[in-house]
C-alpha cells in the first residue's frame, strides 16, 4: 500500500512540476531536437521527434530555445499557451567554388562548429571554430579532418573540484572536446542508405521531411531506448542520442549539405562512482569546395558569432568558464 502511495505521489509530483510544450515552425511542421537551455547553461529538455518539449525540472523565467536551423527564442517555463513557434534561421548564402566540376579529387567542407559539454548538469567546456572535412569524391568518405581556428575554454574551478572530490579514478572529465566526428555523419554510416533514390533508414525512429529542403532526425537512444556498455570497469548508459541533419535542397548529397546537431547524455559509472555526461554538437557549413588538392584556407569567424546560444555565451561573458 505504502509502494502504491509512493508511486502514486512521485507521479502526481511529475505532473504537476512539468510542462508539454509543442515546438513548431511558421507552416505548423513539428520541430525534433530542439534544446532547452537555461540561465545557468542546463539543459532542462530536448524536444522529441513529434516535437513535444518535456520541462520537468528547474523552472526557469529565461528558457532558450536552440536549435541549429532556427532563430533562438526565449520563453518562461510557465507559459499559458502550450505551443512555440520558432522562426527559420536566415544565413547568408552559402558560397561554391568550382561546385560544377564533379571531376574533382575532393570536397572540402568548411563548417564553424560548436562543442558544448556538461557534468552533472554544471557547464563543463566549451568549444568553437572553423574545422574543414576532406571527402573523397569517388567513395564519399572522409579522407582527413582539419581544425583551422578554435576557441577553448573550461570551468577549471569545477574540474578542480571534480577531481579533488574523487581521486584516483581513471575518468576522461576535462579532457579536450572536439568538433562533431565526420564519421557519425549520416552518408558515411551504415544506417542510412539510397536505394532506388530513395533514403533508407535502419532505425527505426526517425523523421524525414523534404518538401522545400531535405531534413533527417534520428533517435539512436533515449530514455525509454538506452544502450549499456561496460569496458574495464567502466560502465555507461547512453540515455539519449539525437542526429538532426538538415540540406539546403532536396538533394541528400554531401555538397548540399546545411548544419547538423548532435545531442548526446549517458550515465558513467566506475567502483560504486557516477556521474551525468552531455554533450552538444553542432557544425554549420560555411562554404563546400570541390578541389584536386587538400587545401585549406582561413576563414573569419565574426559571422558566426550569433549562432551561439545566448545563455551559453552569457555564462562566457561572466568567466564561469575560462
Amino acid at each position: 500500500m505504502n509502494k502504491k502511495f509512493a508511486l502514486s505521489f512521485f507521479l502526481f509530483n511529475i505532473f504537476v512540476n512539468s510542462q508539454i510544450f509543442m515546438v513548431m515552425d511558421e507552416e505548423k511542421m513539428t520541430i525534433p531536437n530542439v534544446k532547452a537551455i537555461n540561465e545557468n547553461g542546463e539543459i532542462v529538455g530536448i524536444s522529441d521527434l513529434n516535437g513535444k518539449l518535456n520541462i520537468a525540472e528547474h523552472p526557469s523565467n529565461n528558457l532558450e530555445l536552440f536549435h541549429a536551423d532556427y532563430q533562438i527564442s526565449f520563453i518562461n517555463s510557465k507559459l499559458n499557451n502550450d505551443t512555440i513557434i520558432l522562426k527559420k534561421f536566415k544565413t547568408k548564402d552559402i558560397d561554391e567554388v568550382v561546385i560544377s566540376n564533379q571531376s574533382k579529387k575532393y570536397l572540402n567542407l568548411y563548417a564553424y562548429f560548436i562543442s558544448y559539454q556538461l557534468i552533472n548538469n554544471t557547464p563543463q567546456s566549451y568549444s568553437d571554430g572553423i574545422i574543414v572535412y576532406t571527402i573523397n569524391t569517388k567513395t564519399q568518405k572522409i579522407r582527413k579532418t582539419k581544425i583551422i581556428k578554435q576557441r577553448l575554454l573550461k570551468n577549471v574551478d569545477f574540474l578542480n573540484r571534480f577531481y579533488k572530490e574523487n581521486p584516483n579514478r581513471t575518468l576522461s572529465v576535462g579532457s579536450n572536446i572536439y568538433p562533431f566526428s565526420f564519421y557519425e555523419e549520416l552518408l558515411n554510416s551504415n544506417n542510412v542508405k539510397i536505394e532506388n533514390d530513395k533514403i533508407q533508414i535502419k532505425e527505426k525512429d526517425y523523421t524525414i521531411t523534404n518538401e522545400n529542403n531535405l531534413t533527417i532526425n534520428i533517435v539512436y537512444n533515449s530514455p525509454l531506448k538506452t544502450k549499456k556498455q561496460s569496458i574495464l570497469g567502466l560502465k555507461s548508459e547512453v540515455t539519449d542520442h539525437y542526429i538532426t541533419e538538415s540540406f539546403k535542397s532536396t538533394n541528400f548529397k554531401l555538397k548540399d549539405l546545411k548544419s547538423i546537431a548532435k545531442y548526446y547524455t549517458s550515465k558513467i559509472s566506475q567502483k560504486g562512482f557516477s556521474y551525468k555526461y552531455e554533450l552538444v554538437q553542432n557544425i554549420y557549413i560555411v562554404r563546400p569546395e570541390f578541389s584536386d588538392a587538400e587545401e585549406t584556407s582561413l576563414i573569419t569567424m565574426d559571422d558566426y558569432q550569433n549562432l551561439i546560444p545566448e545563455n551559453i555565451q552569457s555564462l562566457i561573458n561572466k568567466n564561469i568558464l575560462k
